[in-house]
């Protein structure tokens, strides 16, 4: 008998995310340089994409994440790597509506190996329960770095782009990502797109900020 549901649909994930201190690095050729402890463990449940690593960091200023991606082909001379990458927070984690509230963000964020200094746009959510205003991504930044057979793509949102974060009021977040590039066509954070996380929060996980 075929699954109806992927396993991945059944589970609510929790990640803990350190604080790091002088993110975004003002110095170097990193954006981020998150460490070890920042990784966050992706369950091994119906992910059958490229292998890809999330980390994320946290401080008063807003949040930062990296993805590494690794097993890339050789990238021919004329054919950059383009690479996206789709982000959705919820800086009050209402997982319990599946309507986005003011607190739902959607980012695109964007880059190529010609252009590493990526874009960072804020998107509407379809079907938001209350008026949804983009929030202001000019503080955003990005950066995608390529290396032998892998790429990072380091991302950092100041408060100002995430409206509502106060890691005094709430420490939760609510969190999905999707990143796609141009030898791989999408690697969700667990769920594919058969379902609709793109403006339902209550498919979304749950990052746990903590000191």
């Amino acid at each position: 008998m075929s699954q109806l549901l992927p396993s991945s649909f059944l589970f609510r994930f929790r990640w803990a995310v350190p604080r790091v201190e002088g993110i975004p690095r003002e110095k170097g050729t990193a954006l981020l340089d998150l460490p070890e402890s920042c990784r966050l463990t992706l369950p091994d449940l119906d992910r059958t994409n490229a292998p890809l690593e999330l980390a994320m960091g946290w401080n008063e200023d807003g949040v930062g994440l990296m993805a590494t991606r690794t097993g890339l082909r050789p990238l021919e001379s004329r054919q950059p790597l383009v690479v996206t990458w789709d982000l959705w927070f919820d800086t009050r984690a209402t997982q319990t509506v599946h309507r986005a509230t003011r607190f739902c963000q959607h980012f695109a964020v964007a880059a190529t190996t010609k252009s590493p200094r990526g874009t960072v746009q804020s998107l509407e959510i379809a079907r938001s329960r209350e008026e949804h205003r983009p929030a202001d991504a000019s503080g955003c930044r990005a950066l995608l770095t390529h290396s032998g057979d892998q790429y990072r793509f380091e991302v950092w949102f100041p408060q100002a782009a995430l409206p509502g974060y106060d890691p005094a009021v709430s420490r939760q977040l609510g969190f999905y990502s999707l990143i796609r590039d141009s030898q791989q066509e999408a690697i969700p954070l667990l769920m594919n797109e058969d379902f609709p996380f793109e403006h339902d929060p209550s498919l979304w996980q749950t990052l746990v900020l903590e000191d």
